[in-house]
């Protein structure tokens, strides 16, 4: 066995016993670039509420809804990491959080 497969195999048996982690990081990342939109359609709808409404809101979404959110999604992103196979554990972590900062990149928000 190669060094690099030995290496690629060893930083796959690492991100694996770690997965529930990458993949709630994977979704929160997500939550991070749709978060901000999420929270400009409801800043303009609710915009004329009283403070404690608005406020209220905010946790509620920010807080209750996001995190259901990645508690749902996280699962599914580990299921689909681990669909791709052990060997490309680290490949398909690697695309992931790339595909992520180029839709960050995409909606200027690095």
């Amino acid at each position: 066995m190669g060094l690099l497969q030995q290496w690629n195999l060893s930083a796959c048996a690492w991100i694996f016993t770690r997965l529930d982690s990458v993949s709630v990081a994977v979704a929160a990342s997500l939550m991070v670039i749709v978060g901000g939109v999420i929270i400009k359609a409801i800043r303009r709808r609710i915009r004329t509420w009283h403070f404690a409404a608005r406020t209220a809101t905010f946790v509620a979404v920010s807080g209750f809804a996001f995190g259901m959110i990645v508690a749902l999604a996280a699962p599914r992103i580990a299921a689909t990491l681990r669909f791709f196979g052990f060997p490309y554990l680290l490949a398909t972590t690697i695309a992931a959080f790339t595909g992520i900062g180029l839709l960050a990149q995409q909606r200027r928000q690095i």
